[in-house]
């Protein structure tokens, strides 16, 4: 572990936690795989904290060599979500899912988060599993934060698909060399002290009408999700994420000084999309007694572990909000 890693670790988690969590972000850092029409999920992983089955499916314990896939049935709550729903950062036991899962003992919370979804995955990824599937007791969807990341309605690698369908055998092999090339020691370290190349911002800033069709896109998506549940008798829950756009969202977090935080032009873009939805809340949402808006929850500890995933305890009290609004 380098030193910056050290500092953040010790910084963000404790000097005492510093073996745990040292472990944690090594097995995170894994790339995605192929899935079929949601084009990527998690793969697999079989660690102490991290365990995630060939499903892509993460576990709710720490400890097990692996742990069932949805089996359908109104026995499981499904949740769906991105990389803080799959829990980024935190344990097995430290995911959102994870936490709900001990608050319902009568029912088995599966955790089908994954880095980077958004919601037309997750729309697709719920109707998929639903062809195969009978349907759960209740479906859960916490997001909000990738619909800025996904702009364009296409997922992180859609570019990548495109390219190699498209592009000739021998232009494939010559990209390859090159990326082999460009991924040797010793030409990331002539380009790291000799490139005069400046990084470059690829951030944008959205208009208020590019962010409101935005808006109706997320909602369109979520309002199929409620009438494929009403159609299988599925309860269904729609969750606003906690992000961190606000002045005092990284007010009790730890992180060394020169860690990167969100920045200002997605806040801006995450502000404005977060206060479109509010103003659309009343006139386009169907299922407006099944959504709960956690976009300026907050409690006074740490809630975050970087610059937008959750810690363990902000977990849990989102958790908490979750179970509450549903036992209510």
């Amino acid at each position: 572990v380098n030193n910056f890693n050290l500092d953040f670790i010790n910084n963000v988690y404790g000097e005492d936690n510093f073996n745990d969590y040292s472990q944690v972000i090594s097995q995170l850092n894994k790339p995605l795989i192929y899935s079929p029409f949601i084009e990527f999920k998690e793969d697999f992983r079989n660690h102490k904290f991290v365990t995630v089955n060939k499903n892509g499916i993460r576990c709710n314990k720490n400890f097990i060599k692996s742990c069932d896939s949805p089996q359908g049935g109104k026995n499981e709550i499904w949740i769906f979500g991105g990389s803080t729903i799959f829990g980024y950062g935190v344990k097995n036991d430290e995911t959102l899912p994870a936490y709900l899962d001990e608050m319902f003992q009568d029912k088995k919370v599966i955790n089908i988060g994954s880095g980077y979804w958004y919601s037309t995955q997750e729309r697709i990824a719920y109707l998929n599993m639903l062809t195969s599937l009978e349907a759960p007791y209740m479906t859960i969807f916490i997001d909000g934060v990738n619909e800025i990341y996904n702009f364009e309605d296409e997922s992180v690698i859609s570019d990548r698909i495109d390219y190699l369908y498209n592009t000739s055998s021998n232009e494939l092999l010559k990209s390859k060399i090159i990326s082999r090339f460009n991924s040797l020691h010793i030409v990331r370290l002539y380009k790291y002290f000799f490139s005069q190349n400046e990084n470059v911002n690829f951030e944008k800033l959205y208009s208020k009408n590019e962010i409101e069709k935005k808006v109706l896109r997320f909602i369109k998506n979520h309002n199929a999700n409620y009438a494929v549940s009403i159609m299988n008798n599925t309860e269904f829950l729609h969750v606003l994420q906690p992000s961190p756009i606000y002045e005092d969202s990284y007010e009790l977090s730890n992180f060394p000084k020169d860690f990167e935080k969100i920045s200002n032009i997605r806040k801006k873009n995450l502000s404005l999309f977060y206060e479109e939805i509010s103003n659309k809340e009343n006139s386009h949402l169907n299922y407006k007694s099944n959504f709960l808006n956690l976009s300026k929850f907050y409690i006074d500890q740490i809630m975050y572990v970087d610059s937008f995933h959750y810690s363990p305890v902000f977990n849990e009290a989102i958790a908490t909000e979750i179970y509450k609004k549903i036992v209510q």
